[in-house]
């Protein structure tokens, strides 16, 4: 059984992505720091809620897309993987499918976090 204080410091271990239509995603906050635009909301002097970002200019499905990402690329640095050419690596990135209807969109919202 999970004690108060692991809950509340896996809590703190999450970040909430909050996108136009006003859902959180969450995300973990060692992937999330990988964008830098999101550090750079998280820790600056005028956040209201370090446990919240609103991006109100990205739609919920985008978001989701991009916390996949950002979630693949974490496990990848985690493993010390980040910038192999391995078969495996290739493999499991094809399968990291885009819709074509939100590809522009997720290209966007991934230029503008710079991940």
């Amino acid at each position: 059984m999970s004690s108060s204080n692991e809950i509340n410091d896996k809590q703190q271990d999450m970040v909430s992505l909050i996108g136009s239509d006003n859902v959180k995603h969450a995300i973990s906050r060692e992937n999330a720091m990988l964008s830098s635009t999101l550090k750079s909301i998280a820790s600056g002097k005028f956040a209201d809620n370090k446990d919240s970002i609103e991006l109100p200019s990205i739609s919920g499905p985008v978001i989701e897309k991009v916390i996949e990402y950002m979630n693949f690329k974490g496990k990848l640095l985690r493993e010390g993987r980040e910038g192999e050419d391995t078969e495996e690596t290739a493999e499991k990135f094809e399968n990291f499918n885009i819709p074509t209807e939100l590809s522009l969109d997720v290209l966007l919202a991934a230029d503008y976090l710079n991940i």
